[in-house]
C-alpha cells in the first residue's frame, strides 16, 4: 500500500505540474477577450435573430450569396462571368460552413464568425496602439452598432470586406516586443487580397495601409522595408493562385477575378441579371 509520504508527494506533484500550469494559463488569458466573446452569445440567447440581419431586408442582393453557400458548383457554372460569382473569398468560406453544418447552425456560425473576427481584430489593433481599456470599449460599441450589425449579420459581402480589412490591419500592427513577425506580414497580404476580391473598391485603401504599416513599425532599414513589402506581395499572389485554382476546378475558369475587372464581363453579367430578374 502507498504510505502517507508517497501520497503527499503525489498530491504535491499533481498540484505543481497540473493545477499551477492551468492557473498560469488562466492568468494569461485576456479577460477583455472573454467579455467580447461572451456578449454576442448572451445577446443570441436573449434574441435569436439579432445577428441575422438578412431576414429584415427585402433586397435580393442579400440573398444571392446564400444560393452559392447551399449549392456552390451549380451556381458557379450557372452564373459564369458574373461579378458576384467572382467574390470567392466570401463564397468559399460560406459554402464550406453550410456543407459541414445544418443550415440554421451554419447561419449562426458564419455570421457570428464574421462578427468575432471583426471585433477581435479591432480590439487587438487598438490594444497594441492605444491601450487596453480604450480597445475594449471601442470594440464593445462597434459590436452593438446598428450599421455594423447590418453588415456582418447579412449574407451579403459587406461584412466580409470589412472583416478582411480589419484582419489586414491586425496583421500589420506589431505586437509589443515582436516587431519582425514575418508570417504576420505574409498573412496581411493574404487578407488584403481577400478584401479586394470581395469588394474591388477596397483596393483604394492600399496606399493608406502601406503608409500605416511603415509608420507604425518605424522601419529605418531599406532592407527590412523591402523584405516586408515582398512578403505582402507574396501573400497576395498566394491567395490569388489559391482562388484561381479552386475556381478552375469548379467551373473551368482559371482567372476568377476577371468579371470584377473588365467592362466586357460586367456588361455580360448585367444582361444576364436583366434576363433573370
Amino acid at each position: 500500500m502507498m504510505n502517507t509520504q508517497n501520497l503527499s508527494q503525489l498530491s504535491h506533484y499533481i498540484y505543481s505540474s497540473i493545477i499551477l500550469k492551468y492557473k498560469y494559463l488562466i492568468n494569461k488569458v485576456d479577460k477583455n477577450i472573454v467579455i467580447l466573446l461572451g456578449l454576442p452569445l448572451l445577446l443570441t440567447f436573449l434574441n435569436n435573430s439579432w445577428i441575422l440581419s438578412s431576414i429584415c431586408s427585402a433586397s435580393k442582393d442579400r440573398w444571392i450569396y446564400l444560393g452559392y453557400f447551399l449549392d456552390l458548383k451549380t451556381h458557379l457554372n450557372a452564373f459564369v462571368n458574373t461579378y458576384y460569382g467572382a467574390r470567392l473569398p466570401w463564397i468559399l468560406p460560406g459554402a464550406l460552413i453550410y456543407k459541414l453544418l445544418p443550415p440554421l447552425v451554419a447561419a449562426y456560425t458564419l455570421q457570428l464568425g464574421v462578427l468575432y473576427s471583426s471585433v477581435l481584430s479591432l480590439y487587438l489593433i487598438l490594444k497594441r496602439t492605444i491601450g487596453q481599456n480604450t480597445a475594449l470599449f471601442t470594440a464593445l460599441f462597434m459590436s452593438l452598432n446598428y450599421f455594423f450589425l447590418a453588415a456582418v449579420g447579412s449574407t451579403y459581402m459587406d461584412g466580409a470586406g470589412l472583416t478582411y480589412l480589419l484582419l489586414t490591419l491586425c496583421m500589420l500592427t506589431p505586437k509589443e516586443g515582436n516587431p519582425g513577425r514575418v508570417m504576420r506580414v505574409y498573412w496581411a497580404g493574404i487578407f488584403f487580397s481577400c478584401a479586394v476580391y470581395t469588394q474591388l473598391f477596397l483596393l483604394n485603401y492600399s496606399p493608406l495601409l502601406l503608409f500605416y504599416f511603415f509608420y507604425i513599425t518605424q522601419y529605418r532599414s531599406a532592407l527590412s522595408s523591402t523584405r516586408n513589402l515582398c512578403l505582402i506581395i507574396l501573400g497576395c499572389l498566394s491567395a490569388t493562385l489559391f482562388f484561381c485554382t479552386v475556381n478552375y476546378l469548379l467551373n473551368g475558369n482559371f482567372l476568377f477575378f476577371l468579371p470584377n475587372q473588365y467592362p466586357y464581363y460586367l456588361k455580360r453579367s448585367h444582361k444576364l441579371q436583366r434576363r433573370l430578374y
